[in-house]
């Protein structure tokens, strides 16, 4: 029996010299356990085992608390963000996520690794809210399709890349102009919004999805929204080549069915409660535009704005005949006619007319380091039209006394030939941006999701944000 009291207060000593038991949390060190220290054989070779696999079990659950404080997990846990594109089709996309020292990086290099939903709208959005019906697409292809059950559970961000007016600080798309989609109501009746993201992502589909709080204390997910011109500009800085631009600023032009502006300030997209909206702003009228009207318009509600006489809807219905193939895209330039560049009156001289005049409204509002002209409406050749109208523009069309061209705006990125570019990225690729934007989220949250509101609290004396 007093084998027994040695060999029972040899176990309790054992306990107590574990590594790290008077340490403090989180020691690191392997558990210097051998044989010799184990409870002696009369109490038989199971009781070792038992006591071996307590030190394992110790040093492993503190291998993982350090892990999670350390946030060293996030590189052993696969995780993925979603990227939605709202245009003629919404496009639903996934792709796994992995951090890399500070940075969180795209596993693979074809993006979107998965496609849940491509559709086309127009049938139905005339009758159903596009909220409702997104809503109930997205709860059946999680009951039906496991490996989008599993990419939910696992989604840490959301990218969404939309047409229309969004307000960033409600994360609400509050209007579209050219399109009869059907909007939400409250409980009261009353138009609300077409769609709430907040309440499209809730908890139910994505469960894991990022949380923080930002400065005013209200509580955000990692739900990243802008327009679909500021996220293409957004892409096209990602993917630009070092050598073409200064990147300081950077500003994209979207040419399709309506136009737009976006807007990226040293590699962050240009973040207020709204987004730019250049492309309702007024014009001058081209001279020789005689066919406009308010019944050409591309624009229902301004009318007469830039959307409104240089979109895709505006050429259809001018012109849509003579510069449109059957499928409604644009002829090349070859294809209209030879005498084309001696033509001013011809069509596409008066859309490159009315795009230079934009281009040099943000010349003068941002100085940029470059512009992106894209869209579906843009094609190579009319980029030297545009190069020539926005000349023309800056100088006024005044001329030095030795006969040179008198700029008014002059700075070193102007000075280059590509100052004025095509898009790189093509025009089906906007769920490539919305992922951009869900990656930029999991990196930077505070600076992601940041809006005018937050931005101007943040600037604020200390004993004001104490008294909100």
């Amino acid at each position: 029996m007093g084998d027994a009291k040695a060999g029972s207060g040899d176990c309790r000593a054992g306990k107590q010299d574990q590594p790290g038991a008077g340490e403090p949390w989180g020691a690191w060190e392997l558990p210097k356990f051998s044989y010799s220290q184990k409870p002696t054989l009369r109490h038989g070779p199971r009781l070792a085992r038992i006591y071996a696999r307590c030190h394992l079990m110790s040093w492993l659950s503190k291998v993982s608390c350090c892990c999670k404080k350390s946030g060293l997990s996030a590189q052993m846990e696969e995780q993925w963000v979603v990227g939605l594109s709202i245009d003629e089709e919404i496009v639903l996309g996934a792709s796994r996520i992995k951090r890399i020292d500070e940075r969180y990086e795209f596993v693979s290099q074809t993006q979107p690794e998965k496609i849940f939903h491509i559709f086309g709208p127009e049938e139905t959005l005339h009758k159903i809210p596009l909220e409702r019906m997104l809503r109930s697409l997205l709860v059946l292809t999680k009951e039906e399709d496991k490996k989008f059950y599993s990419i939910s559970q696992k989604t840490l961000a959301i990218g969404v890349s939309t047409i229309g007016l969004v307000n960033r600080d409600t994360l609400r798309l509050t209007d579209i102009a050219r399109k009869n989609w059907v909007d939400e109501v409250n409980d009261f009746g009353e138009r609300s919004c077409v769609i709430d993201f907040n309440r499209l992502f809730d908890e139910y589909l994505f469960p894991n999805l990022g949380k923080m709080r930002d400065i005013a204390g209200v509580e955000r997910r990692f739900i990243n929204v802008h327009n679909d011109a500021t996220a293409g500009c957004f892409l096209e800085y990602i993917n630009r080549p070092s050598e073409a631009y200064d990147t300081k600023v950077l500003f994209y032009i979207m040419v399709s069915e309506g136009i737009n502006g976006g807007l990226v300030i040293d590699g962050w997209p240009f973040t207020t409660e709204l987004h730019p909206e250049i492309g309702h702003m007024w014009p001058r009228l081209h001279p020789k535009d005689q066919l406009f009207n308010l019944e050409h318009s591309g624009c229902p509600v301004h009318k007469f704005c830039f959307e409104g006489v240089a979109s895709g809807a505006r050429i259809r219905n001018s012109w849509g005949k003579s510069t449109l193939h059957n499928s409604g895209r644009p002829k090349n330039l070859w294809e209209i006619g030879r005498n084309y560049p001696d033509n001013p009156e011809h069509p596409w001289h008066i859309i490159a007319y009315y795009i230079a005049q934009l281009c040099m409204n943000a010349t003068l509002a941002v100085s940029p380091g470059g512009i992106i002209i894209g869209g579906e409406f843009m094609f190579p050749d009319l980029i030297l039209f545009i190069r020539k109208y926005f000349q023309y523009f800056n100088s006024g069309g005044s001329l030095n006394p030795d006969g040179s061209r008198r700029d008014y705006v002059k700075y070193e990125a102007m000075l280059k030939e590509d100052f004025i570019q095509i898009a790189r990225v093509r025009e089906n690729e906007r769920v490539r941006a919305a992922l951009e934007l869900a990656r930029l989220t999991a990196q930077h949250p505070l600076r992601a999701l940041r809006t005018v509101k937050s931005s101007s609290l943040a600037s604020a004396p200390k004993r004001l944000r104490l008294a909100r």
